[in-house]
């Protein structure tokens, strides 16, 4: 389950974290990798030969997606094998998939909206936030 950990969490504060979680996907090949994911597991080389680019690249993507609390790994033999984390991430990708698609010409046309950064864990790093009180996703509607 994915959890916000803050202190005295403030709305600005949590839209922060909140916006930073949703950066994780504001990837075209992050995307592409979970969609990927939501088939079955995979291992860096199946998901190289798969999408193409190189390891190192898609290796980034999937640290991002693992810090994100999106995937995790396991190992079997000498391969590590990415699986998506939680029951509620496919959820939340076809939720994000029909809305995107619902408002595509919006999405095409708008100015605001930047390219990802050029490195993709660039954001895992921008947000500190300390330990203390767990508020869960289900309490993000309260």
């Amino acid at each position: 389950m994915t959890t916000y950990r803050s202190s005295e969490t403030s709305i600005s504060d949590r839209a922060t974290i909140d916006a930073k979680f949703f950066q994780g996907l504001a990837d075209p090949t992050r995307m592409a990798i979970l969609e990927l994911l939501l088939t079955g597991e995979r291992n860096v080389t199946e998901i190289v030969d798969a999408l193409g680019g190189s390891q190192s690249r898609i290796s980034n993507h999937l640290a991002c997606l693992r810090t994100c609390g999106f995937v995790t790994t396991h190992r079997k033999g000498l391969f590590i094998y990415y699986q998506v984390s939680d029951p509620r991430v496919p959820a939340l990708v076809r939720l994000g998939q029909t809305l995107a698609r619902d408002n595509e010409e919006g999405l095409r046309t708008c100015l605001r909206l930047q390219s990802a950064p050029e490195d993709p864990t660039a954001h895992v790093a921008e947000v500190s936030v300390q330990p203390s009180v767990n508020v869960t996703l289900a309490d993000a509607n309260k």
